[in-house]
């Protein structure tokens, strides 16, 4: 994932009506970016640009939660977090992808979830880390047609694509 502190520190060439195009791919944030320039020139010295900003924002998105540090051999719960912010439900199938680095302790390494807008919802897949260092823990998090029942009776939108 992509969560800098601060972002967009390139040196771009304008042309002459005083414009260019920066294309770059926007941090994996929940944020407001505020941003500026700024030109010199040798016939018409320095020039500063208003502030502008972008709103950037994913309807979506999974995040996990790991304690510090581990003792070797200790049962830990992997907390994954699911967002949505979309307008209705989805069926979200949560699969924890494996990796030598530990151990699971659950029978089931996917699972499948309802997620109805503007809520979080927090599965937990334990886990023995058995190498020592930091390890490798990817999650994926996709929408899918699933068991609608999952949902009760809230209306559960069918993605095209994941």
């Amino acid at each position: 994932n992509y969560f800098p502190e601060t972002w967009i520190w390139d040196i771009a060439r304008v042309s002459d009506n005083g414009l260019a195009v920066i294309e770059t791919k926007v941090p994996h944030t929940i944020t407001e970016w505020i941003g500026s320039g700024f030109c010199t020139s040798s016939a018409a010295g320095v020039g500063v640009s208003p502030a502008t900003s972008l709103r950037a924002f994913q309807p979506f998105f999974v995040s996990s939660t790991l304690p510090y540090s581990v003792i070797r051999g200790e049962e830990v719960p992997l907390k994954v977090s699911i967002f949505n912010y979309m307008q209705q439900c989805q069926v979200i199938e949560l699969r924890l992808l494996k990796s030598e680095d530990f151990y699971l302790i659950d029978k089931e390494r996917t699972r499948q979830v309802c997620i109805c807008p503007v809520v979080s919802k927090t599965e937990a897949f334990n886990i023995i880390p058995n190498t020592l260092g930091k390890i490798n823990i990817s999650v994926e998090a996709e929408a899918v047609e699933g068991d609608e029942l999952l949902c009760g009776n809230a209306p559960v939108v069918k993605p095209s694509e994941g």
